[in-house]
């Protein structure tokens, strides 16, 4: 099978996602959420989370996958079509995760145990946003690859 062609398979299976687009959403950003909490940890633990530090990072969770997806859900960043991602939908994802660890910040440092890793809020935005970010760019570019490769053709043609 070419190349063009399973694009063109893999973009219609995207179509057929559309009557559960809202929990696809939920899903991607829930899991980007905690995939971003666990990996700031590994990186400022240098790729090990001391059984002293488990706590935090249970409270960090705790904390990150209901604020930040209520934060989400109020910005109405869990919904629209990711393929159509532009500018505006970028820095306005990326004002959601400022306003989600600004929140979560409060939050943990109200609730949870004292030691709390500082860098961590840091690391947690920074990866939060390119993985939020790179998930919708990438869907883009996805979803805008059959057009690309026949424009290709088209001047290899001519």
């Amino acid at each position: 099978m070419s190349l063009d062609k399973t694009l063109h398979t893999l973009a219609a299976a995207l179509e057929r996602t559309e009557r559960f687009h809202r929990t696809l959403i939920w899903c991607v950003n829930l899991t980007v959420f905690l995939t971003s909490g666990i990996a700031a940890f590994l990186l400022r633990f240098d790729l090990g989370v001391p059984a002293t530090e488990f706590s935090h990072l249970v409270w960090g969770l705790a904390v990150w996958l209901p604020v930040k997806s209520l934060v989400f859900r109020c910005l109405g960043l869990d919904r629209g079509w990711w393929r159509f991602v532009s500018v505006d939908d970028v820095l306005r994802i990326g004002f959601g995760n400022l306003a989600g660890s600004v929140v979560s910040f409060i939050a943990i440092r109200m609730l949870a145990p004292a030691g709390f890793p500082r860098s961590i809020y840091l690391l947690d935005l920074i990866i939060c946003f390119l993985a939020t970010a790179g998930a919708r760019v990438a869907i883009r570019c996805w979803a805008r690859a059959p057009r690309w490769l026949s424009s290709c053709d088209a001047t290899r043609s001519t």
